[in-house]
């Protein structure tokens, strides 16, 4: 399934999740999506060529997936230092917490 356009970058869903990909079809960023009974795991993959706005359109996406219906939990995996990703995803979810893991910063909550 194709999604919305970002300038030169289309994002592109399915099952798994969702992948921005430049003009030229290379992926630039990506976030899995893997749910089981006790919560929703979003791990997310950016590359540095990734615009700010396609990191954010890209997070954005991801919770038109089925999986994250409200009130479930969500366990998000974030490079350190994306400041924009972390705005966006307390946009959707609540009550949460955060903690930096060496490169990474685990976000934790619930759907709104």
């Amino acid at each position: 399934m194709t999604g919305p356009a970002t300038g030169r970058y289309r994002l592109e869903s399915d099952d798994l999740g969702v992948t921005a990909l430049d003009a030229s079809g290379r992926p630039v960023a990506h976030v899995e999506v893997r749910a089981d009974d006790a919560a929703v795991r979003l791990e997310f993959w950016l590359a540095q060529a990734a615009p700010r706005h396609v990191r954010t359109e890209l997070t954005r996406s991801v919770f038109r997936h089925a999986a994250l219906r409200p009130r479930r939990a969500v366990l998000a995996a974030v490079p350190h230092g994306e400041p924009d990703v972390l705005a966006e995803l307390r946009a959707h979810v609540s009550d949460t917490r955060t903690h930096v893991a060496g490169a990474t910063c685990l976000l934790e909550g619930r759907v709104r």
